[in-house]
């Protein structure tokens, strides 16, 4: 006998449930006639401000078209004249290397050794 006791044994968190608990929980709660008008209210009143934000916010971007108009049609009557600009006097630079005058030249004439040099460079690329 102690055998089927043992087998027949009650889980320790159901042997302080209420086994009609889950029926009334999945009862749905009823409400009186005032609770229902305050809810109703409550819901009213959000869907008023919800409205009105939007309302607000069509009339802000409805300003801001108007504002981007007026600044496009300011742009387009007042065309900036454009500024000719002025030519600036300089100095008058001392010219380095003149037309037909060859650098490779100039520099190796310094240079005692630089005509065989200058032979080879001029048969390379010449």
């Amino acid at each position: 006998m102690s055998s089927t006791e043992a087998s027949h044994r009650t889980r320790a968190s159901n042997a302080t449930a209420r086994p009609g608990k889950i029926v009334l929980d999945a009862q749905t709660k009823r409400r009186t006639k005032a609770q229902k008008a305050a809810d109703d209210l409550a819901v009213k009143e959000a869907k008023e401000a919800k409205e009105a934000a939007v309302q607000k916010g069509v009339e802000r971007l409805a300003g801001m078209q108007v504002e981007m108009e007026k600044v496009q049609k300011e742009l387009l009557t007042n065309k900036a004249t454009p500024v000719r600009p002025k030519p600036k006097a300089r100095k008058a630079t001392k010219g380095t290397v003149k037309e037909g005058d060859n650098c490779t030249n100039s520099v190796l004439d310094d240079v005692p050794d630089a005509a065989p040099v200058l032979d080879q460079v001029m048969h390379n690329y010449g």
